[in-house]
């Protein structure tokens, strides 16, 4: 299993992957000949998405963890709108993948859920970020602790 994750890149990729399936849906798209790719692209989203959710909470020491959690939290975002248009039937591939509606209308709620926990996380961790910003010492403060006679007076 590879060590690094490149958050900031993958996240993006999955972004673009999301609005380029969004806009090549509303061409008039043969189900025939694209149906197998539009189910493949939704899956591999789908569970890159739910990868990069789970390593993400589970990297508590991650430097940039905020901003990844953000960044994650919109591309969830964007990937429910997709969900919600192909689910309403606003493309011609919503007969297509008609046979396993209840299958993604699942992973629809798995994903508002992880979106959910998203904002629950960044929440935590701006409070964090918050509470420790309070208890830094200022140059001001360490300078008058490090004097030695001060006491003394």
């Amino acid at each position: 299993m590879k060590n690094q994750i490149h958050y900031d890149e993958d996240l993006f990729y999955l972004s673009l992957t999301i609005k380029n399936l969004q806009e090549s849906l509303l061409l008039s798209l043969d189900p025939e000949y694209f149906a197998s790719k539009v189910e493949s692209d939704l899956k591999f989203i789908d569970e890159s998405l739910e990868h990069f959710f789970i390593t993400l909470k589970s990297s508590i020491y991650l430097i940039q963890r905020a901003e990844y959690f953000h960044t994650l939290g919109k591309v969830e975002a964007a990937f429910l709108d997709l969900f919600a248009e192909i689910l309403s039937g606003k493309y011609v591939f919503f007969d297509v993948l008609k046979s396993s509606f209840e299958t993604w209308e699942n992973r629809k709620k798995t994903h508002a859920s992880y979106l959910e926990e998203i904002h629950t996380i960044l929440s935590t961790l701006v409070q964090e970020q918050k509470t420790d910003s309070d208890e830094i010492t200022t140059p001001q403060e360490l300078d008058l602790l490090m004097r030695g006679d001060v006491m003394k007076n």
